[in-house]
């Protein structure tokens, strides 16, 4: 019989949930196997205790998208067999599996025979026994929970190669063998794979052992045991490491307490000895006791420090383990690596073969070929000619050309009209009301180096390489997604805007810009979030008058006419309400159709641009707001919620702020700006355009168009010199809101660069702020990531300045770090003492950017970090100062920060729970090295005291 190979690349995860004891651990990547070959509805577990094998069917279940329900039932009290426990185990369980499997993992609390009622005939797919193991006990399970499986049924019985004990689960086995299909693995104690369903998968019925000459199931057990082999070997180490760290936590505390109160005796018995003759030889006897029981003290902190070697060894096994992982890692990498180099090349062919197109011969031939493919159509120039159709052999010679003249009015800033071509090329279209943000948009880009051509037409072909539409709604044509930025203006308020085909539109581009935080909430309910969306700040553009000169637009100096303009729909009652309240005091101009050099002349002949929001709850209107301040009106303007993401106390007097529908507010807010015959700051549009320029920069970093050096450049207005800062990403809104709820008025958000990995973007983050910094003669710097949770009630202000009074008057540190991920094995304590009740820790690395204070020299080195090297090995930020070990690290034991579990991390793009057993590590690595330095000095110093007691 011919038997089909095995395909094991299902049993092979980033990631297995092991825990001690494990003798379960061996199955674990058949469990993974066997879900996604049989793909169960339901999954019922009956003996879970920590749930080695139940959480794997759930992570396999979650990890393959399966729709499954999963039950484990157990009283969670122990047996004879397992032996018994407490309540605390349950609620380890119950914690784990509402953090991971809230959706799909029931738990039932209750005895194997109480539950079996609460399931229907016929139902559950994957039964898995694994209760009390005697002959009659596992027999009863079985009989009992027949009826409930389906015809696709298969039940695992656990244990099969226990034969002491009165364990009698191998017997029961004997038996079902002769009735059912049946297969088993003999490691790890045994398990049985019993298919009692008439309809079971191919897959699984190729591998019954009753098979004549059965090869594949017993390669499959080959397979399946080497492989859970690592799984037995994890959970060995785990159950060790956990037992020694138990007892050595619990012991070493007490010995080094039990010391110091011995040597306290010893010197106050010393002291009567010296008031009290009378009192020396019985003294002395006390004395000689203590010493003694001193002497077993620290002979017992030998062995202390014996087991903690013995746990490095440990410690060092696991690396082995975590090594041949990391391995395997390397190895997929590389046939990633192997894809991405063959879609590469079939890139470079598709823009080998468009920039051909393109080419002047291409355009130079096209008559020709235009000839031949009219000769092919039976149309040739010699009938043409023969018939006196001259007419007709010109057209098709000037075809081409009269094409190329029939492009719509395209204005370009570098000097030609039509549709930019090449690598760095730009084309924005816009629609004619939204022609300030175009203009803005190609400002900044030409800035950044890209020829920029801005057009109100959709282009007939698509050469440019991006383009960046401007309420894509409007148009019935558009660029093909790959290379299309949606400028995304609607306001969530006005929701008849996003009809689906919008939604659609966006969903498929390749960016979204929105202006407004509220607006990338309203978009991420839709789908559209991060990394497709990016947050551009709206700002001014100075000496916008002259700018426009580029495209053809001259606005003249004119004497002001009008008190007050406003622009924009006015089919609107309240808009019309309060219009006509101001124009009972003032001389109004109401504009609803004019748009270019008309709209920007009659702007410039107002003293004050009015804007009122079309709906009460609208966002602020910030593209007419920073148009009329570009052309040098002042505002007067309806307040929003959204107000604060912009700083507009740049502008001074020159715009001012309403409540909501208070008409007369605004009539006097227009009074002073009149009367004062304010104007417009040009300093105020040159720093908004540059923060506005920063966030292009940002989104052109993200394509991987530009490089850090060029964003860095195109930023030189921009300055920090605050000393908290805040780095999130405005896109990742849930972490903005997180982040926008601890911080102070003191703190500066920074929003983080983006690029691919996500851990190169935050290294140019960490190293555009240690330059910014620098410039500004910031010596010392707290940083925190959006993620941190200060859980020690200590603000970021109040960690700077308490690790500002250890610099002065303890230690003079490099970094003072409030939290350390993943602390390196060979990091080396170098002090350890106490300040203000918390004990601080000095290191020589650290791993950990969540949140530090930074020395200048810490600013430097970061400053100097190279971002030409993508070696995620050496060069992610935390790695790169790590590598440093002369650095001065002080941190504290416990750590005065946390970082949230419920996020997910932008930089690796996995939930913060997935790190936990990293950072456990970590902290308890930290209090390992602490408690052996401590042991080290405790037995140095009494040896040296043994030396003065001998001499």
């Amino acid at each position: 019989m011919t038997f089909p190979k095995l395909n094991l690349t299902s049993a092979l995860q980033d990631f297995y949930f092991i825990t001690y004891p494990g003798p379960w651990a061996g199955h674990i990547p058949f469990a993974y196997w066997l879900v996604n070959m049989h793909k169960p509805e339901i999954i019922v577990e009956l003996g879970t205790f920590r749930g080695n094998s139940y959480f794997n069917f759930c992570h396999a279940v979650k990890n393959f998208g399966l729709d499954t329900k999963t039950y484990a039932v157990d009283t969670w009290e122990g047996d004879e067999h397992g032996g018994f426990y407490g309540g605390h185990i349950y609620h380890e369980v119950k914690e784990y599996n509402e953090k991971n499997f809230p959706l799909f993992s029931t738990l039932i609390r209750s005895t194997f025979e109480e539950s079996v009622d609460k399931f229907f005939d016929g139902s559950i797919d994957l039964l898995h026994i694994d209760g009390y193991h005697t002959y009659d006990a596992v027999r009863s399970d079985f009989e009992k929970w027949l009826p409930k499986l389906s015809k696709r049924g298969v039940v695992l019985l656990h244990d099969i190669s226990v034969f002491t004990n009165n364990f009698g689960v191998w017997k029961f086995f004997e038996d079902l063998k002769k009735k059912y299909p049946c297969f088993h693995f003999s490691h790890s104690n045994g398990l049985a794979i019993v298919m009692v369903g008439s309809d079971i998968p191919d897959g699984l019925l190729n591998l019954n052992e009753n098979l004549p000459d059965n090869t594949l199931w017993r390669k499959a057990s080959v397979a399946f045991s080497r492989l859970g082999r690592l799984c037995e070997h994890a959970a060995e180490a785990q159950g060790r490491i956990e037992s020694l760290i138990r007892t050595e936590q619990e012991n070493s505390l007490s010995l080094l307490e039990r010391i110091k109160q011995l040597e306290n005796e010893a010197v106050q018995l010393h002291a009567i000895a010296d008031k009290d003759n009378q009192k020396i030889e019985k003294l002395k006897g006390t004395t000689t006791l203590l010493m003694g029981e001193k002497k077993q003290l620290i002979d017992m902190l030998k062995a202390a420090v014996s087991i903690k070697e013995i746990l490095s060894n440990y410690r060092g096994q696991l690396k082995i383990l975590e090594q041949k992982c990391h391995e395997k890692d390397n190895e997929i990498h590389y046939l990633n690596s192997k894809i991405n180099t063959i879609s590469g090349l079939i890139n470079q062919k598709d823009i080998a073969l468009t920039a051909m197109k393109q080419s002047s011969s291409w355009k130079v031939t096209f008559p020709l070929r235009s000839i031949s493919i009219a000769a092919r159509k039976g149309i040739t120039f010699s009938k043409l000619l023969a018939q006196g159709r001259i007419g007709d052999i010109k057209t098709i010679l000037l075809a081409p050309y009269k094409n190329l003249k029939r492009g719509k009015r395209v204005a370009n800033i570098s000097g030609f009209s039509g549709e930019t071509q090449g690598a760095a090329s730009v084309t924005i279209v816009a629609t004619q009301h939204t022609l300030f943000i175009a203009y803005i948009l190609a400002s900044s880009l030409t800035s950044l180096g890209f020829d920029v051509a801005v057009t109100t037409e959709m282009p007939k072909d698509y050469t440019a390489r991006f383009y960046f539409v401007v309420c894509a709604q409007m148009f019935d044509r558009l660029p093909p997604a790959e290379k299309r930025v949606c400028v995304q203006l609607e306001q969530s308020s006005m929701s008849r805007w996003f009809t689906d085909k919008y939604v659609s539109v966006l969903r498929q581009s390749l960016a979204v810009i929105e202006y407004s935080s509220s607006g990338l909430s309203f978009l991420d309910g839709l789908g559209i979030s991060y990394p497709k969306v990016f947050y551009v700040k709206i700002g001014g553009l100075p000496d916008y008058v002259n700018f426009l000169k580029n495209y053809g637009i001259q606005i003249p100096a004119t004497e002001k006419e009008y008190d007050v303009i406003f622009y924009g729909d006015t089919n609107n009652i309240r808009r019309k309400r309060m219009i006509d309240i101001v124009s009972e005091k003032y001389r109004v101009k109401v504009i609803n159709n004019l748009f270019g050099e008309e709209l920007y002349t009659e702007i410039s002949k107002a003293k004050v641009c009015l804007n009122i929001h079309y709906y009460e709850d609208a966002s602020l209107e910030s593209t007419r707001i920073f148009e009329a301040l570009s052309i040098g009106v002042p505002v007067v303007t309806e307040t929003s919620d959204d107000v604060c993401d912009y700083d507009f106390s740049l502008y001074g007097d020159s715009i001012a702020f309403a409540e909501v529908g208070d008409a007369e507010q605004i009539v006097s807010l227009i009074g002073k700006i009149i009367d004062k015959g304010i104007t417009v700051p040009t300093s105020a549009n040159r720093q908004t355009g540059a923060i506005f320029n920063f966030y292009i920069s940002r989104l052109m970093m993200a394509l991987d168009t530009i490089d850090f050096r060029r964003l860095y450049s195109s930023s030189r207005r921009l300055t920090m010199d605050h000393k908290v800062i805040a780095l999130s990403m405005p896109e990742t809104h849930e972490r903005r809101s997180m982040v926008m709820s601890k911080v102070s008025t003191d703190t500066t958000i920074f929003s983080g660069l983006r690029a691919t990995p996500g851990w190169f973007g935050a290294a140019c983050s960490f190293k555009y702020l240690a330059k910014k910094l620098l410039e500004s003669g910031v010596e010392h710097a707290l940083i925190f990531e959006d993620d941190a949770e200060f859980i020690s009630g200590m603000s970021p202000q109040e960690i700077l300045a308490f690790a500002l009074r250890i610099k002065e008057n303890e230690c003079d540190w490099d970094v003072f770090s409030a939290f350390i991920s993943d602390l390196h094995y060979d990091a080396k304590i170098r002090a350890v003492f106490t300040v203000e009740s918390h004990e601080c820790v000095l290191l020589n690395r650290m791993v950990g950017m969540v949140c530090n204070v930074y020395s200048r020299k810490a600013l430097e080195l970061i400053a100097q970090w190279d971002e030409t090297d993508r070696n995620i090995e050496t060069n992610t930020i935390d790695r790169y100062l790590e590598a440093f070990d002369d650095l001065r690290i002080v941190t504290t034991l416990p750590f005065l920060v946390g970082q949230s579990e419920r996020v997910s991390s932008s930089m690796w793009g996995i939930k913060n729970i997935q790190m936990k057993q990293m950072i456990t590590s970590s902290s308890n690595l930290l209090f390992e090295k602490v408690w052996e330095f401590k042991a080290a000095n405790t037995l140095r110093d009494n040896n040296a005291e043994g030396n003065v007691f001998r001499r």
